[in-house]
């Protein structure tokens, strides 16, 4: 007698094919589509943080030029400030580095130790330089 034939391959085929669509398309896609959104987010945050960097570097050069300007108009105002002083004799009340000895100050509020040089040494009258 002739026996029925063997179906099982084409229910493992069947099984297969409805494994295979199912997992494309509930699995597979939704992944590569969030995988997708998740690089175009990565490119657009380095953009961004390059561009910031750029800024943040334009700033920093910036405020560095405004603060070498700054600092030239002060040295300019004090070396102004110097001359007039020396112009109209005003010591500087600060120890003479060669002979120890301290310059007297004709203004009392400006020296911070009016009886000690810069040094902590005493002042004798005898010690000023004239």
């Amino acid at each position: 007698m002739l026996a029925l034939p063997n179906f099982s391959l084409l229910l493992v085929m069947a099984c297969f094919w409805l494994v295979y669509l199912v997992v494309s398309t509930q699995l597979v896609k939704p992944l590569g589509q969030l995988l997708n959104q998740r690089e175009e987010r990565i490119t657009t945050a380095r953009e961004s943080h390059e561009h910031s960097f750029v800024a943040l570097a334009e700033a920093v050069a910036r405020c560095e030029r405004q603060l070498a300007a700054a600092a030239a108009e002060g040295q300019k105002a004090r070396a102004a400030l110097r001359a007039a002083g020396l112009a109209a004799g005003l010591s500087t009340g600060r120890c003479n580095a060669s002979s120890m000895r301290c310059a007297p100050s004709r203004t009392a509020p400006a020296c911070p130790r009016p009886n000690r040089c810069a040094r902590g040494r005493a002042i004798t009258p005898t010690s000023f330089e004239v």
